[in-house]
């Protein structure tokens, strides 16, 4: 398939409607790339994906840093413990 120049195969399926269907998706796509650039959905769902993975990384940080806080903690304790 092709428009304005953008062209789109697809040969995931053995079925020809399921690839016509799936071409006709993602031209759909590239033209509001195209068109709307960042203001695009495609843009924007990118965008959120990587916002919520960066929120997911910070989140992990502060786990793992909570974990190595209570570690060394417990450590001191039980140095204090058996120094007794």
């Amino acid at each position: 398939m092709s428009y304005l120049g953008i062209v789109v195969t697809c040969q995931q399926t053995r079925f020809l409607e399921k690839n016509r269907l799936l071409a006709r998706r993602q031209l759909q796509e590239k033209l509001d790339v195209h068109f709307n650039g960042e203001e695009g959905l495609v843009a924007q769902y990118k965008r959120e994906k990587n916002e919520k993975k960066q929120a997911k990384r910070l989140e992990t940080k502060k786990t793992l840093e909570k974990k190595r806080l209570f570690k060394s903690e417990q450590d001191i304790n039980n140095d204090k413990e058996s120094s007794k």
